[in-house]
């Protein structure tokens, strides 16, 4: 039946991102631990499904209709690998049947002129020019929490490169539900209950607008882990804008590049987590350091709903402090999962959310203490000293 459906798909989505909180209601659990086994097996064994992040995840009831049954019967009917690159270019969801997935045409004149403002921008790099000119990456412009630091932590691509980059005719609006920058549903609508949800980045056409933020550039298994991470399709869909970079010399002329958007865009609560809200500040200092430190929260309909200004490094909330630390980590955390991870550590041994990043590190030493008694890791002194060395900075810094 449908419950059960959505009970598995939902159980099996969040088995492969790492989810450890989803988890089945009580009627389905063995039914859907033993569905989750066999859908292992069918991955393994059918090759459409053998990629990194799993077609799977990408697909399964996507449309609230296909059930479990039709989806699985698909797959083993589709005979032919499975070519996904109408997906990963973002030319609109997935149809039903994987066997309809075909790789359109490039876009001779979009590849010519991303070509372009790449060798402006990024004159010496002739490997970087060669993968752009065989089409083997896609340019992904982000303007909300995805700067480089996230993306180097989650697609564990240490040497990863952003441009700056301007979308014209667009803004950044703030909606939801999300529960992943809630931290483990301790802040947002539903907090007392440890079900928050906030809002996220999406973007909203407007004239005379312009949203800041950066071009990377993916190979394709990079883009299906970073789908993951995006809840692609079902949170975030992708649609093909017109940027410009910002070189030393000025802007390059408009290419065309992949965003995402959110499929939902209730403004939720107060809108964004301030870690949230840090990271979008960073994404866009990163790229424009003469950005004032502030972010003006749209909604879906480009009414300012407040304007965040960024307090200082002592005046964070600790979920904001921990996440300026981790971005500041070398190898970046994965966010916004460390954080919560880290919350969630400190939470163990007494220490409340809303402790004041001064009073942890007054505290520390005697904090490790207790997590190491617990059988846990205790907050480790590069980190500790990382965080020190934040508190004492008097103004925003990248």
């Amino acid at each position: 039946g449908g419950n059960y459906d959505e009970e598995v798909g939902r159980y099996y989505r969040g088995k492969l991102w790492g989810r450890q909180d989803i988890k089945p209601s009580g009627p389905y659990l063995d039914r859907c631990h033993r569905a989750a086994k066999a859908l292992d097996q069918m991955a393994t064994q059918t090759p459409q499904l053998r990629c990194e992040e799993n077609l799977l995840k990408e697909t399964l009831l996507a449309d609230g209709k296909t059930t479990l049954a039709q989806y699985m019967g698909q797959q083993r009917a589709a005979q032919a690998p499975v070519e996904d690159d109408k997906v990963l270019r973002g030319l609109g969801p997935p149809p039903r049947a994987p066997q309809q997935l075909v790789s359109p045409p490039p876009s001779a004149s979009g590849q010519s002129a991303l070509l372009a403002a790449v060798v402006r921008v990024a004159p010496n790099c002739a490997e970087l020019h060669r993968q752009v000119e065989s089409g083997s990456v896609v340019p992904i412009f982000g303007y909300g929490s995805n700067n480089v630091e996230q993306l180097r932590g989650r697609l564990e691509e240490p040497a990863l490169q952003e441009f700056p980059a301007v979308l014209p005719g667009y803004v950044r609006v703030f909606g939801g539900p999300n529960a992943s920058w809630s931290v483990g549903g301790r802040l947002g609508d539903g907090a007392n209950s440890r079900a928050g949800k906030v809002s996220t980045a999406s973007l909203l056409a407007q004239s005379g607008g312009q949203a800041l933020g950066n071009i990377v550039l993916l190979d394709r298994r990079k883009l299906k882990m970073l789908h993951g991470f995006e809840g692609y399709p079902n949170v975030y869909t992708m649609i093909t804008v017109d940027v410009v970079l910002r070189g030393p010399d000025g802007y390059t002329a408009p290419f065309p590049a992949q965003a995402y958007t959110r499929v939902r865009t209730d403004f939720v609560g107060d809108g964004p987590s301030e870690a949230y809200l840090c990271a979008c500040l960073r994404t866009a200092k990163q790229s424009f350091p003469e950005h004032p430190a502030d972010v003006k929260v749209l909604d879906a309909t480009g009414r300012e709903r407040r304007r965040w200004t960024h307090p200082g490094f002592a005046n964070l909330t600790l979920p904001a402090f921990l996440y300026e630390v981790g971005a500041r980590k070398s190898p970046p955390w994965k966010m916004p999962l460390t954080v919560t991870e880290v919350v969630e550590k400190l939470e163990s041994v007494g220490v409340p959310i809303t402790i004041k990043p001064a009073e942890l590190l007054r505290d520390i030493d005697a904090i490790n203490d207790k997590l190491v008694r617990r059988g846990k890791k205790a907050i480790a002194p590069n980190t500790v000293n990382l965080a020190k060395e934040l508190l004492q900075t008097a103004s925003y810094r990248i």
